[in-house]
């Protein structure tokens, strides 16, 4: 996706708000999946090894994703 831009004072400014929302939604895409992708992994790790620990609930993953990326 090309973005015309202007050069203010050595920054480079994107004037697209497409180009800004398409940045966005891409962000915020990689968070659901990314977080979707451990979830997953740790559910298998658990399956594989049958470990005794307590399995966490998805809830308390997803509270723990979103205090994870509230220091984003």
């Amino acid at each position: 996706m090309k973005a015309r831009s202007v050069r203010v004072a050595g920054i480079e400014i994107i004037d697209s708000v497409k180009t800004v929302a398409f940045v966005f939604t891409e962000t915020l895409l990689f968070m659901v999946w990314f977080s979707a992708i451990v979830y997953g992994l740790y559910r298998v790790v658990i399956v594989l090894w049958d470990d005794p620990l307590k399995p966490q609930s998805l809830m308390e993953f997803l509270n723990f994703i979103v205090e994870l990326y509230s220091y984003v």
